[in-house]
């Protein structure tokens, strides 16, 4: 939860917590006053009237503007829970779309797992397969595997599974195997030899 988020469940608990306390004190003294009003009509002759009737009009007066103090203060509730989920559904929209973004820039722009770790290169007749980082045995096989392909005259390829992605994404370096993008590249550089190979076994 972001600090925009925090502040808005903050205001929403504290309005909460106000209506709340507005709740009890109303239940109070509308308990205070059914039991008054209970013992006048005891004490009299089944007649309901009170000895003090200005004091009574009073308290119900202060019982009318309480329960007007507590209809609004529900109303207002209810808008703050509504701005509450709208703001978070807005909030949620955004990391949304800002995930998408950093996704499209990593894919498009970051070098920091790009196969820089190897290169492939030729001059004339001298083809050179060049290592210069990787972290275990598993990263040196995906490295020398893409630069081979390169060697072969592979393009990069689509998928961040495949061998010929032109970065370290999710290819399975534990088990690693060329994924369809990878056969299909190569049946499209090297058709001929691979299909006297098929033929030949």
């Amino acid at each position: 939860m972001n600090y925009f988020e925090e502040r808005l469940k903050s205001d929403y608990d504290r309005q909460l917590q106000s209506l709340e306390k507005d709740v009890e004190v109303l239940n109070e003294v509308l308990g205070k006053y059914h039991r008054d009003e209970g013992l006048v009509q005891a004490e009299g002759s089944g007649t309901a009237t009170r000895e003090d009737p200005s004091g009574a009009s009073e308290v119900e007066e202060k019982i009318k503007q309480m329960k007007r103090s507590v209809n609004r203060k529900t109303t207002e509730l209810e808008q703050a829970r509504q701005n509450v989920n709208r703001e978070a559904d807005r909030l949620n929209e955004i990391i949304a779309q800002n995930t998408g973004l950093i996704d499209q820039y990593n894919e498009s722009f970051s070098e920091g797992y790009r196969f820089h770790q190897g290169v492939y290169s030729r001059e004339g007749s001298r083809e050179t397969i060049n290592i210069y980082k990787f972290e275990d045995e598993h990263d040196l096989k995906l490295i020398l595997a893409h630069e081979a392909g390169h060697a072969l005259g592979l393009p990069h390829v689509e998928n961040p599974e495949s061998v010929m992605y032109p970065a370290m994404r999710r290819q399975n370096r534990a088990d690693l195997a060329l994924s369809d993008q990878d056969q299909a590249a190569l049946r499209q550089v090297c058709g001929d030899e691979l299909q006297e190979a098929d033929n030949y076994q």
